[in-house]
Order: C-alpha cells, then sequence, then structure tokens
C-alpha cells in the first residue's frame, strides 16, 4: 500500500504535468496567434530585403509558416496522448483482460 506522502507527490507530479500541458498549450496558441496576424508583413519584408520577387520564393515562406505550426502542434499532440492517453488505453488493456479472464474471446 502506498503512502500518503507518496500519494502526494505522485499527484502533485500530475498537476504539474497537466499544468505545463495547458501552457504549452497556451503559448502554442498566443505565438501562432501573433505570427499569423504579423505573416504578410513579414513575408513582404523578408522578400523586399532578399530581392527575391519570385513566386516560388513566396510559396517557400508561406510553408516555412505552416511547417513550424505543424510541427510543434505534433509535439502537443504527443505530449496530450502521453498525459491523457494513458487512461484510455489502461481501460482499454483491462477491458481486454476482463474478456480473456472471462473467456470471451479466447
Amino acid at each position: 500500500m502506498e503512502s500518503r506522502e507518496a500519494s502526494f507527490f505522485r499527484a502533485k507530479k500530475r498537476v504539474k504535468q497537466i499544468s505545463g500541458f495547458y501552457t504549452h498549450l497556451a503559448v502554442f496558441l498566443v505565438v501562432n496567434i501573433i505570427m499569423y496576424a504579423v505573416k504578410d508583413s513579414t513575408m513582404s519584408l523578408i522578400i523586399e530585403k532578399s530581392g527575391i520577387h519570385e513566386i516560388g520564393f513566396e510559396n517557400y515562406l508561406h510553408w516555412q509558416f505552416w511547417t513550424i505550426t505543424i510541427s510543434w502542434a505534433v509535439i502537443l499532440i504527443i505530449q496530450g496522448l502521453k498525459l491523457y492517453g494513458r487512461p484510455l488505453i489502461a481501460k482499454w488493456e483491462q477491458r481486454k483482460i476482463q474478456e480473456y479472464i472471462n473467456g470471451d474471446d479466447l
């Protein structure tokens, strides 16, 4: 049996992980809102300073913004699954174990 102190530290660690996830999500949203709000002016500035006025370069810059967003979103999804996905998997595992114990799927 787990001691009260060990339970407390485990619960505290879990709360810190959840808090960290929501902080990460908030930062993701704020940064992406700002990034897309200034995207056109930033792209215009980059094109002007580089002197490259080809449509391919503009498309390249456009996709750089999307690459950042998609990569960061994948990281957030992985973090969320790591944080919240395990209980879903554990419930499924418990149901399957119970089915096999009961002889339902043998």
